[in-house]
């Protein structure tokens, strides 16, 4: 080997080391951003699942309301055409 091929080989093992290091960084970079991103789905599906079931307690809430708005309207609204026609 010629001193231009020993250079070479020293330039070429050099930056073989940095990109190994850099990758190596970048990866545990990555999977510490992926455990944090997994954390943040989590909390987002059971805030997701709070507000589904609020939904659903206030829309049988409020189905409850119609019906007792029903009887009751139908309640009023007889009491007040009997009112009407009084007069």
């Amino acid at each position: 080997m010629n001193t231009a091929e020993q250079i070479l080989v020293i330039f070429l093992s050099v930056a073989l080391a940095i990109f190994l290091i850099v990758g190596i960084v970048i990866g545990v970079h990555i999977l510490r951003l992926l455990k944090k991103v997994e954390t943040l789905a989590d909390a987002a599906e059971s805030i997701s699942d709070n507000i589904r079931d609020t939904i659903e307690k206030l829309t049988a809430l409020s189905t409850l309301r119609g019906i007792l708005g029903v009887i009751t309207g139908n309640k009023s609204s007889h009491k007040k055409s009997n009112k009407d026609d009084e007069e």
